[in-house]
C-alpha cells in the first residue's frame, strides 16, 4: 500500500513538471510571436510594420491605405501598390 502511494506522488510531480515546462515554452513562444507580428516603439516613435516586406518603417514616413474600414501601413509606394495589385 506504501508503494502505490509513494509512486502516485512520484507520478504527480512528474506530471506537474511536465506541465510547468510546457507553461514555459508556450510563455517564450508567445513573447516571441508577439515580438515579430506587432509594431515596434521606439524612443524617437512608433516603428510600423509594413504588411508587404515586413520591414519596420517610422511612423511619420510611412504610406497608409485605408482598406474595409482598415487602415494598413506600407513602407514605400512600392510595397502599397503590391499589396493592392495582389488584393484583387
Amino acid at each position: 500500500m506504501f508503494i502505490g502511494i509513494y509512486v502516485f506522488i512520484r507520478v504527480l510531480r512528474v506530471f506537474f513538471e511536465v506541465y510547468r515546462i510546457k507553461k514555459n515554452i508556450t510563455k517564450t513562444f508567445d513573447t516571441f510571436n508577439n515580438f515579430h507580428t506587432k509594431n515596434a516603439q521606439t524612443k524617437e516613435g512608433v516603428m510600423l510594420k509594413c504588411v508587404t516586406c515586413n520591414a519596420y518603417v517610422a511612423e511619420e514616413l510611412s504610406v497608409s491605405y485605408q482598406n474595409r474600414g482598415e487602415r494598413i501601413f506600407f513602407c514605400s509606394e512600392e510595397c502599397k501598390n503590391d499589396f493592392i495589385q495582389g488584393s484583387r
